[in-house]
């Protein structure tokens, strides 16, 4: 009985944690600042809890200048491009999805997906420093 107790509460926080998983969606409407809450559709900066998406807008391409993690990073197929300034490591705990013509310009940084899958179709670019 206590081990059916166990495994019913780790199911629940399991479930708990996905379900509580945040989206936002670029946009640029300000800058190319990532840490620029204005920059995004839900007006927060994403945060490890967050499904991240770069997806056709008309403001300014994402640049990301200081290490940060994320939940999952989906770049749609319409040449969104997201820049990492030099050194900068973008952690991804779950997904990574490129489009056709995404651009991850990678520079001298650093991105690491730690868990499930990625799909490029896109670009990565790497610098040779």
């Amino acid at each position: 009985m206590k081990k059916l107790f166990f495994l019913f509460v780790l199911i629940s926080i399991a479930t708990s944690l996905s379900a509580n998983a945040q989206n936002t969606q670029w946009n640029g409407n300000v800058s190319s600042d990532w840490f620029n809450p204005q920059n995004w559709s839900t007006n927060q900066v994403p945060d490890s809890n967050t499904n991240v998406t770069i997806a056709w807008f008309s403001g300014n391409s994402p640049v990301l200048s200081a290490n940060t993690t994320i939940r999952k990073l989906s770049m749609g197929s319409n040449n969104q491009t997201l820049t990492l300034a030099d050194g900068v490591t973008l952690n991804i705990s779950k997904d990574l999805s490129i489009g056709n013509s995404g651009h991850l310009n990678i520079g001298n940084g650093h991105v690491i997906v730690n868990k499930n899958s990625y799909s490029v179709a896109g670009i990565i670019a790497i610098d040779s420093g």
